[in-house]
C-alpha cells in the first residue's frame, strides 16, 4: 500500500482485495471539541440529534472509493461519544452535498492525546481463480443422509490468548469463484489520519494468514 502523503486517511481497499473497512470506538471528548463538531453537522435535523457526519469520495488502484464518518452522542456529556468510520470501495455511493471531509474531524479532534481502543471489521474476497484456503472448502459430507446440508462452505477461526479473543476470521465460500473474508480485531492507537491505513494494514495480516496465492502452473 502506498500512501496518500496528503490524505493518509484516504486507504487502498482495493489495492489489498479489500471491499469494505470498519472502524469503532467510544471517547470521552471535551465541551469545546463536542461544540466544534456539532458545527460540522449536515443539517439540523443531526444537530438536534447530537451527530456530526462527514464523507468523501476518492480513486485508489483506479477503483472509486467511499468513505462516510458519523461522531454520535454529542449532546450528552454524561456518556462517552460513539465514533465510527466506514469504508467501501467499487461503490456509486455519493455524499450528500455539503457534507464535510474526513479532514475536518481529523483537524477538530487533533488536540485529543493518549491511545483509544478501536474495534474493527474488515471483509476481503479472493478470486477462486489464484487463491487457495488455508483449510479446504468446500468440504464434502460423505454420509449426510440425516443430515440438512452435504457441504461446509464456511467457518469461524479465532486466536484467543488469556480468554480474550485477539482476532477472528469468517471464512466463506459463496460461490465457486470468490474465497471471502470478514475479519474482526481491537486496535489501539491515537486518533490520526494514519490510523485508518494502520487498522487496514493489520486486517490485511490477519486476513492473508487464510489464504495462499496458488502456484502458477508451467507449461511446455
Amino acid at each position: 500500500m502506498n500512501p496518500d502523503r496528503k490524505y493518509p486517511h484516504r486507504v487502498d481497499l482495493a489495492g489489498v482485495k479489500a471491499e469494505r473497512l470498519e472502524i469503532h470506538a467510544d471517547m470521552t471528548l471535551d465541551k469545546n471539541v463536542r461544540e466544534a463538531l456539532l458545527r460540522w453537522c449536515f443539517d439540523e435535523e443531526d444537530r438536534q440529534a447530537g451527530i456530526a457526519a462527514f464523507g468523501t469520495v476518492y480513486s485508489k488502484s483506479k477503483v472509486r472509493h467511499a468513505v462516510f464518518t458519523h461522531v454520535t452522542g454529542l449532546l450528552n456529556p454524561d456518556e462517552p461519544q460513539h465514533l465510527r468510520i466506514d469504508y467501501e470501495a467499487d461503490t456509486m455511493t455519493k455524499p450528500a452535498k455539503g457534507l464535510q471531509p474526513l479532514s475536518k474531524l481529523f483537524a477538530t479532534l487533533r488536540p485529543m492525546s493518549g491511545e483509544l481502543t478501536f474495534q474493527c471489521f474488515a471483509s476481503f474476497t479472493y478470486p477462486w481463480t489464484t487463491y487457495t484456503s488455508l483449510l479446504t472448502l468446500p468440504m464434502k459430507i460423505e454420509e449426510s443422509e440425516g443430515l440438512p446440508f452435504d457441504e461446509i462452505r464456511g467457518f469461524r477461526l479465532a486466536r484467543v490468548r488469556d480468554d480474550k479473543t485477539v482476532y477472528s476470521a469468517i471464512v466463506d465460500l459463496p460461490t465457486n469463484e470468490e474465497i471471502a473474508h470478514l475479519i474482526s480485531f481491537t486496535y489501539s492507537g491515537r486518533f490520526t489520519p494514519q490510523l485508518p491505513a494502520g487498522v487496514l494494514t493489520r486486517a490485511t495480516e490477519i486476513s492473508l494468514r487464510f489464504v495462499s496465492e496458488r502456484p502458477e502452473e508451467r507449461t511446455g
